[in-house]
C-alpha cells in the first residue's frame, strides 16, 4: 500500500510532467458527480427540526426549510460549472473554480447557522472545504514541482514561486482544518446509526495531509470499534496496514 504522505512533507516525486498523483488530485478535486458530493449524507440524515432559528427569531421551520433547499441547489448548480468550465492545466482557472467552490462554502455557512442540529448541510460544506483544500493542494504541488529543482541545484527560485507555494501551502492547511471541523462536530455528535464508516476514512485522511498522525491512527481506532462489524475483509486490511504505519510514524517522531 502507498503510504501517506502530509502536505507538509516535500513531493520530491514529481517530475517535469505532471505527475500521476498530481493529476489524479487534479480529477479527485474538479470532477467530481453530484452523486459523490452527496455520498456523506445519505444515511440517516435528521430532518431540520422545528426551532425558530434567525436573527429576528421570527423565521418558521418552513422558511428555513426552503432556504436551506434553495442553497443546496445553488451548492449544486456551482459544483456543475467547475465540472464544465475547469481547464484543469490552467492555475488561473483553478483559482477560479476554487472560488466557486468558496460561493458554495458561503452558502452552506448559511445553511449550518439556521439549522445547526441538522446533519446535511455540515456534511456537504466538509465536501466543499475538502475540494476546496484539494484544490489549494494541487497548486502547492505545482509550485512546489517548479521549486524544488532549483532548491536541489542550490538554487533560490524566484518570489513570486516562492510567494505562490507558501500561500497554496497555507490556503490548503486553512480548508482543510475547517473541513476537519465540521467532520469532526459530526461524528462527535451523531449516534453511530447516523454515521458511515467512509465519514470517518475521510476524517483520517485529512489529519494525514496536516501530519497529524496521532489523530489519524485514533480516528481509524474509532472506525474499528464502532463500525468494525460492519467492514469488509479488503477494507479493514487497509485499516489495520494504516493504523500500524502511523503507529511507526509517531515512534519515529518521539525518537
Amino acid at each position: 500500500m502507498e503510504q501517506p504522505t502530509g502536505i507538509n512533507g516535500r513531493q520530491r516525486t514529481l517530475s517535469s510532467e505532471k505527475s500521476s498523483r498530481v493529476q489524479f488530485r487534479l480529477l479527485s478535486f474538479f470532477f467530481v458527480s453530484l452523486f459523490m458530493l452527496s455520498s456523506l449524507v445519505l444515511s440517516g440524515c435528521g430532518g431540520l427540526g422545528n426551532t425558530k432559528v434567525s436573527e429576528d427569531d421570527e423565521i418558521d421551520a418552513v422558511e428555513i426549510a426552503k432556504l436551506v433547499t434553495r442553497n443546496k441547489k445553488a451548492v449544486e448548480r456551482l459544483i456543475q460549472e467547475v465540472m464544465e468550465t475547469v481547464d484543469a492545466d490552467d492555475e488561473s482557472s483553478i483559482l477560479t473554480n476554487i472560488g466557486k467552490y468558496k460561493e458554495a462554502a458561503l452558502l452552506m455557512d448559511e445553511a449550518v447557522k439556521v439549522t445547526p442540529s441538522s446533519m446535511e448541510p455540515r456534511l456537504i460544506r466538509f465536501e466543499v472545504r475538502k475540494r476546496i483544500a484539494d484544490g489549494y493542494t494541487v497548486l502547492y504541488a505545482y509550485a512546489d514541482e517548479e521549486c524544488t529543482p532549483l532548491e536541489d541545484e542550490g538554487l533560490k527560485p524566484s518570489d513570486e514561486l516562492l510567494r505562490k507555494r507558501a500561500e497554496a501551502k497555507v490556503n490548503a492547511e486553512r480548508w482543510l482544518k475547517l473541513a476537519r471541523r465540521d467532520m469532526e462536530t459530526h461524528l462527535g455528535t451523531s449516534s453511530v446509526q447516523f454515521q458511515r464508516p467512509d465519514q470517518y476514512w475521510a476524517l483520517q485522511l485529512i489529519y494525514v495531509q496536516l501530519g497529524d498522525y496521532i489523530n489519524a491512527r485514533m480516528t481509524l481506532l474509532r472506525l474499528l470499534e464502532t463500525h468494525g462489524t460492519r467492514i469488509e475483509a479488503g477494507f479493514r486490511r487497509d485499516i489495520d496496514s494504516r493504523i500500524r504505519y502511523f503507529q511507526q510514524r509517531i515512534i519515529d517522531e518521539e525518537g
